[in-house]
């Protein structure tokens, strides 16, 4: 019997969406992140937009949120490359939405 893991990883390969499997899982470790550091009053303020070619893009409600995330995104960045266990996010954009 296989594990379900494997199928999983074999359907994602076969359907050639890897990349956009792994953009969702980034985009929802920052989101995680952000809100275990910052708290919900500002973590809850911003969220992962997208990640692709190692940027990934954050939209932050107004320009208060943007600073808090830009004075901390390097540490943050680590913690999720860490998390993946290689050098996924190169960079973070920060927008205003």
């Amino acid at each position: 019997m296989q594990k379900l893991s494997g199928i999983i990883k074999k359907s994602i390969a076969m359907h050639g969406i890897e990349k956009q499997v792994q953009a969702a899982m980034v985009c929802c470790a920052w989101n995680k992140l952000i809100i275990e550091k910052l708290g919900e009053n500002i973590g809850g303020k911003s969220s992962a937009v997208s990640f692709r070619n190692g940027t990934l893009k954050v939209a932050a409600l107004g320009s208060v949120y943007a600073q808090e995330i830009e004075m901390n995104k390097c540490r943050f960045l680590q913690e999720i490359n860490q998390q993946f266990k290689m050098e996924l996010i190169e960079r973070v954009r920060i927008v205003l939405r």
